[in-house]
């Protein structure tokens, strides 16, 4: 039989509930993505998500389905090259207020 020792038993332990606490992590599950919503206000301006956007940043195009999508400009610097994001629907609002500026 082997002998093991006070460091060996405690080393062990610690290993065992070291793999044990991995089976324990929570699943997470993701649900579907909002679709993101460029509005646009009746002074021209724009906002993505809360956020104002530059206009020589946002490029719009017709749907096909008698709507509108935009592609907005990424910059994820200096890690990637800008990008542009497509397929975001557009929101032309008639009244409202104002986007923050």
């Amino acid at each position: 039989m082997i002998k093991l020792t006070l460091f060996s038993k405690t080393l062990l332990l610690l290993v065992a509930l070291q793999l044990s606490a991995c089976g324990l992590l929570p699943e997470v599950e993701q649900g579907p993505r909002k679709a993101q919503t460029l509005r646009i206000f009746p002074d021209g301006s724009m906002q993505l998500m809360g956020r104002r956007i530059p206009d020589e940043d946002v490029i719009i195009y017709a749907d096909g389905l008698g709507g509108e999508k935009a592609a907005v400009k990424i910059s994820m610097e200096p890690l990637h090259p800008a990008f542009y994001r497509g397929a975001i629907n557009v929101e032309r609002l008639e009244k409202g207020p104002v986007a923050n500026q």
